[in-house]
């Protein structure tokens, strides 16, 4: 007779997380982290008062602008707060518990969909005010507009079972 294995060494994870690993859920994380790194680099440029490594030349007229701040804060510092934040967010939908990942998701929704509203302001002032072209910040820009959408169509067609539903 065949007994059920001790409770330590059964896979407690999420079935739709066992059974295929949805490839969005697992951007949401890689994304962030590399938008992270972006605004990483862009904060300490503009805390160092240094160039940014750019091919276009256009790095240095934006982040020397009154635009590159809020206050006195940065706009990289703001990236990178958005960036953890939806990092976080992700990681949780992700491996936490299945009853809290849609409300994770619809975080990480809101907070890329104010990002990528942002950023569309940002780079209509670098085109149409600065007339300059700061690539780390179209970079970001793409990034988080890819997280958005990502975490949209996650919440629209959800992996089986994330919204409790099986298909």
């Amino acid at each position: 007779m065949m007994t059920a294995p001790p409770p330590a060494i059964v896979d407690r994870s999420p079935a739709w997380f066992r059974s295929q690993r949805s490839a969005r859920l697992l951007a949401l994380p890689l994304l962030s982290a590399a938008g992270l790194g972006v605004s990483a680099y862009l904060t300490y440029v503009r805390l160092a008062h240094g160039a940014p490594l750019c091919g276009t030349g256009g790095c240095e007229t934006v982040n020397a602008s009154a635009y590159a701040a809020v206050g006195q804060v940065p706009i990289a510092v703001l990236g990178l707060l958005l960036y953890g934040l939806v990092l976080v967010l992700s990681l949780a939908a992700l491996r936490g518990p299945l009853s809290l990942a849609p409300w994770m998701l619809l975080g990480v929704f809101g907070l890329t969909a104010s990002g990528t509203l942002y950023s569309a302001y940002l780079t209509a002032i670098e085109l149409f005010v600065l007339e300059a072209i700061c690539p780390w910040c179209v970079t970001s820009a793409a990034i988080v507009t890819v997280i958005c959408v990502v975490s949209a169509w996650t919440l629209l067609r959800p992996p089986a079972g994330l919204l409790g539903e099986r298909r």
